[in-house]
């Protein structure tokens, strides 16, 4: 398959603390947040969160929805006895930069936008494009 970050950074401690490579998965355990391949949740949390962002094509939205429900109080467990089977073979994986990567790279850009950033960015552009014309006299 492609290549993933943990190959090229092995001993990256945010990287293995994201990925939860650092603890015993044979142990119940809160988490910050799980796959939503296969969640169990409150009705009353997705009642005061909402439902997942469909904003997100693909990827991310189960981790914007676990930083939703822990915003509101909400705690996140990682269950090792519940057991899934996904039946979905990644062929497209065996490339590079296929396109999965690409959408997992413009959902995780979505998910800072969205949590993090603290105004948009069309508001910074048109503030430096006020800056430049300051500078240059024509304001």
């Amino acid at each position: 398959g492609g290549i993933h970050l943990d190959s090229i950074f092995p001993n990256n401690t945010i990287l293995r603390k994201y990925m939860m490579f650092d603890w015993d998965h044979n142990e119940v355990r809160e988490v910050e947040w799980v796959l939503g391949s296969c969640m169990m949740v409150r009705r009353k949390a997705i009642e005061q969160v909402g439902m997942l962002d469909e904003n997100f094509v693909l990827y991310f939205e189960d981790q914007d929805w676990c930083y939703r429900m822990w915003k509101h109080g909400w705690k996140i467990y990682y269950v090792p006895q519940a057991q899934m089977i996904h039946y979905y073979q990644r062929r497209s994986a065996k490339q590079f930069l296929n396109v999965l990567t690409w959408t997992h790279i413009k959902s995780m850009l979505y998910f800072f936008k969205k949590h993090y950033l603290q105004f948009p960015l069309s508001a910074h552009r048109k503030g430096a494009g006020v800056s430049a014309r300051r500078k240059e006299g024509t304001l």
